[in-house]
């Protein structure tokens, strides 16, 4: 579960709108009149998903999972299979204009979340074109003044914070972050990564009762984004979604 959990962090923290050679000249052209087209869908779908919170409904990804533990205090994967029901990762990429992962266990319409030594690599092309259109969305004073209530009842902005607070636990101890996304890469790559090993592997920080059954979720999806290189862009959007909202 936890491995499962890990696998779609993303799609959580920003309301899982997204939690996704050289060729011929003519066919370069043709492609980037195709990207011009879907660009601008990424923003009406962000919108829509925002807007839409309190018609979310349950609809489980896991097999053979039915346990509800509610959008509000559930986790990561919890709200994922709420806001699922509202855009799925399929639709998600279809609107967008590049692929959400570069490799990994992930296609262009599913998420395998059976994967157990390996994970998705963002495409940071994705992340940026993400936050640039998150941006226009929340630059409406008007839309986070409406859409303020629903974030604020489902948890949206405390879950939010969470990432952030365990960014600052790693910013403080970088060498410990080092040996740990050391120590998840060279299991990985040997094939011994399991999932209890999330809960194994934490700063002794996170041992505390405050950070139990959820800072493992958040401190390897940091571990995963600083492999990929999509760190500092997640860090920002987050910052800029949760600022748009408390400002």
């Amino acid at each position: 579960m936890k491995n499962t959990i890990s696998k779609i962090a993303l799609l959580g923290i920003i309301l899982l709108a997204f939690s996704y050679c050289m060729v011929s000249r003519d066919a370069n052209n043709e492609n980037s009149a195709s990207s011009a087209g879907k660009k601008s869908k990424i923003e009406p779908a962000l919108k829509s998903v925002i807007s839409n919170l309190e018609s979310a409904r349950f609809m489980p990804i896991r097999t053979g999972w039915k346990y509800n533990y509610g959008f509000d205090d559930g986790g990561t994967l919890n709200s994922f299979e709420y806001l699922r029901s509202l855009m799925t990762y399929e639709e998600f990429q279809e609107v967008s204009p590049v692929k959400i992962f570069l490799k990994g266990p992930h296609t262009s319409t599913n998420l395998d979340l059976k994967s157990q030594n390996s994970f998705g690599y963002y495409n940071p092309k994705f992340v940026k074109q993400l936050h640039e259109n998150l941006n226009r969305v929340l630059s409406s004073e008007a839309f986070v003044y409406l859409t303020r209530p629903s974030l604020e009842e489902f948890n949206i902005l405390r879950k939010l914070r969470g990432y952030l607070e365990i960014y600052s636990i790693i910013e403080n101890d970088q060498a410990e972050f080092n040996r740990l996304r050391s120590n998840f890469q060279e299991k990985l790559e040997k094939g011994e990564w399991s999932d209890y090993d999330y809960r194994s592997y934490l700063p002794a920080q996170l041992e505390m009762s405050d950070y139990w059954n959820w800072s493992e979720t958040v401190y390897y999806f940091w571990v995963r984004r600083d492999i990929d290189g999509t760190k500092e862009l997640w860090h920002h959007m987050i910052i800029d979604f949760i600022t748009a909202y408390e400002s």
